[in-house]
């Protein structure tokens, strides 16, 4: 989603106008708006408005007149006089038939909610005087708070707090977010912030063209890379990551795993000869490699199939490091530099830059937090008042000619072209030692990809933030990785690694290598939000192959817990109920194909629905096609019932779970809708199911 700032959002405003629709039509939308959110914030009791002599204060009074017409008890402070108004915010104020209570902290009491009316986005001079002690008396209140467009106190586009601001509960503000809804400390301010339609059409975006974004699925989307059924560990690239001597061993490690974790084929940690024993103990899908000096690590870049690096993580400061990078650089390596890499150029960042911009492949990112940022862009450091981190990320992208990338809780993003990108999405327990490394890592492995850098800091950054927001509190860098990430990112992009992990464990008997691990995985799926796949001629998106037990999976990815499993045919479209026990299948053109999968403890299935073909699929034998012979056609006849059973075994207790699903089919229309299956998991040790088309009883054996 696009991120305007002030100047661009009153440049929508114009060309809105300009295009037909009066500017005070906007206002009554943005004012109906935030009654709406009032209403909903609070359900009963007062409610009072603090209006300021701007349009955000005409935002406010026609709030007032809605909610005092839904039978609301309103009462209205304003900052000016009333004959002070001008413009759609005078007209707005006509349209309030009561009087005004006096601008002073004491006419507020005690109300069930405060609305903040009383300065927008624009607000660009310290707040003062009267001004400053009505904020604080709103503060002080304890009531929850409305904010309207942004909390008065804040400016829009640096997020800074001009003297003092309104913490408010929730923000409702308008077409498109503002910086400071994103960026500290504007958005410790916001609470929740919702967007609000209010008639100003998308595609007034074409002229204004804004550069900012906020990092979310909906911006790099169809950058990410989806791994090919055809593709192979070598078309996924090969990371190499330096590692420090053997008192520094631990961040290399992390950032190779995080390369690995997130999707690259081939993952080499250049290890120094005194370090090499325990880097291999401590590796296993990772490889290791003796590099000691620059010569040899030049040696090893001759082979062109090591396309991207990580210098920095543990990797020592000083003139060694940086002869490191300017070799990665000279021979135009995609490059991540992180940590000890950025320090080692403090002295002389200028030879950096003119290295990046002298690369022919200028797939550069730099990863430094606000401590390591000043050592390489001083005058551009979080000391200087009135520039925004947006703006700092910016200009030391252009000068370096590389991907800068600020971490902290509002994660910045600027390429050398302008474009930029803020996360949102990180949790406050992602700030523990060695997080860093990982979303170092992370980034390198989808570079290796093939993604583009900017595309690829932001996935990085946002797939970070999810599986630190699915660790929760407590974690600790181990336990980051791009499988954590439960959001589905889009009907175009495969779940791989992440939520589809129930699938990518599961062998051609259907077992799954950890039955704790595959409950979590289960209920790590958004519920009702199918996963759809590239889907292939006869409707399945994984090929039957492998005859016999051998390694590998069907999405080309480690199982969990790093173990490599055989192949599982899937189903085109699977939708994954949130319970650890059900499996729902959705079926196309009339065709099904039940996926049941077992747990540690063997299961077993009872399915059945009125209509059916005939058939059979045994579920726990070492041979697939026996489960494809459950492929049927069917014929719906009206509503129809399927009866769940589940019985799970726990280590702490037995529990029996019964549910009944109501399965509604489209009447006399045979082969046009699809048919959705519920299956359940009874994992019974020592048992194997059988799965019907029609009403059976599980097979004991």
């Amino acid at each position: 989603m696009e991120v305007l700032t002030t100047a661009e959002m009153q440049r929508a405003d114009q060309l809105t106008i300009a295009a037909g629709t009066p500017g005070f039509k906007l206002m009554l939308s943005a004012g109906q708006a935030v009654a709406e959110a009032a209403q909903a914030l609070v359900e009963e009791g007062p409610i009072l408005i603090v209006a300021g002599p701007g349009n955000n204060g005409g935002d406010g009074f026609v709030a007032a007149a809605e909610l005092a017409a839904q039978g609301r008890e309103v009462s209205v402070i304003l900052m000016c006089e009333r004959d002070q108004l001008q413009g759609d915010a005078a007209s707005a104020a006509r349209g309030w038939k009561h009087p005004v209570l006096p601008f002073n902290p004491q006419a507020i009491g005690r109300p069930a909610l405060i609305i903040d009316a009383l300065f927008g986005a624009g607000l660009s001079r310290p707040v003062d005087g009267e001004a400053r002690a009505m904020i604080e008396a709103i503060n002080a209140n304890g009531a929850p708070v409305l904010a309207v467009d942004l909390p008065s106190g804040i400016n829009g586009t640096s997020a800074a707090v001009m003297g003092a601001a309104v913490n408010a509960t929730e923000t409702v503000t308008f077409f498109r977010k503002k910086p400071a809804h994103l960026l500290l400390p504007g958005r410790m301010h916001c609470g929740r912030v919702r967007v609000a339609d209010i008639g100003i059409d998308a595609q007034v975006l074409d002229e204004i063209a804004p550069q900012t974004f906020e990092d979310d699925p909906d911006v790099w989307g169809a950058a990410f890379p989806v791994p090919r059924i055809d593709g192979h560990k070598y078309a996924r690239g090969h990371v190499l990551a330096v590692s420090g001597d053997a008192a520094a061993t631990g961040a290399a490690r992390l950032a190779a795993r995080g390369a690995l974790r997130a999707g690259a084929g081939l993952v080499t940690l250049a290890s120094p000869r005194d370090a090499l024993a325990i880097n291999a103990a401590a590796l296993t899908a990772v490889m290791v490699r003796p590099v000691d000096t620059v010569v040899e690590f030049g040696e090893l870049l001759g082979d062109k199939r090591y396309n991207t690096c990580i210098i920095g993580p543990g990797a020592g400061i000083g003139e060694r490091t940086c002869d490191l990078v300017h070799t990665a650089l000279g021979a135009q390596r995609r490059l991540v530099l992180d940590a000890d890499a950025l320090t080692s150029f403090a002295a002389t960042p200028e030879r950096l830059f003119e290295s990046i911009k002298s690369s022919q492949d200028n797939a550069v990112v730099l990863t430094p937090h606000e401590g390591e940022f000043p050592r390489l862009f001083s005058d551009l450091s979080n000391k200087h008042p009135g520039r925004s981190k947006l703006e700092r990320v910016r200009d030391a992208a252009e000068r370096s000619g590389a991907v800068v990338l600020l971490k902290g809780p509002d994660t910045t993003i600027a390429a050398p072209d302008g474009r930029a990108t803020i996360a949102a999405n990180a949790p406050p327990w992602l700030a523990t030692a060695g997080a860093g490394d990982v979303l170092a890592g992370i980034i390198a492995g989808l570079l290796a990809q093939g993604v583009p850098a900017f595309e690829a800091a932001s996935i990085g950054v946002w797939m970070h933030g999810e599986a630190g927001r699915e660790a929760g509190p407590g974690l600790i860098r181990r336990r980051i990785s791009p499988r954590r990430c439960r959001q589905c990112t889009g009907g175009s992009m495969m779940r791989w690694g992440w939520s589809t992990e129930l699938f990518a464990t599961a062998g051609r008997t259907g077992r799954v290598q950890r039955n704790r691990s595959y409950k979590r995985s289960l209920h790590r799926v958004p519920p009702h939000q199918p996963w759809r796949g590239p889907v292939r001629d006869d409707g399945f998106d994984q090929p039957l192959s492998g005859g016999g037990r051998r390694e590998g999976d069907a999405l080309g990815l480690a199982g969990l817990d790093g173990e490599r499993v055989e192949p599982v045919r899937l189903p085109a479209v699977v939708e994954l109920v949130e319970q650890a026990e059900v499996v729902a299948v959705e079926v196309e053109d009339g065709r099904h194909w039940a996926c049941v999968l077992e747990g540690q403890h063997d299961g077993a299935a009872r399915l059945g629905a009125e209509g059916r073909g005939g058939g059979s699929g045994e579920v726990g034998t070492p041979c697939p096609s026996s489960v494809g012979c459950a492929e049927r056609d069917i014929e719906p006849q009206g509503a129809s019932e399927i009866q769940l059973v589940g019985q799970v075994v726990g280590r702490e207790r037995l529990r029996r779970q019964q549910r009944r699903a109501a399965l509604q089919s489209a009447g006399d229309r045979k082969r046009a809708d699809p048919v959705r299956l519920l299956a359940v998991m009874e994992q019974n040790r020592g048992r194997a199911g059988r799965i019907h088309n029609g009403i059976g009883t599980p097979a004991r054996g």
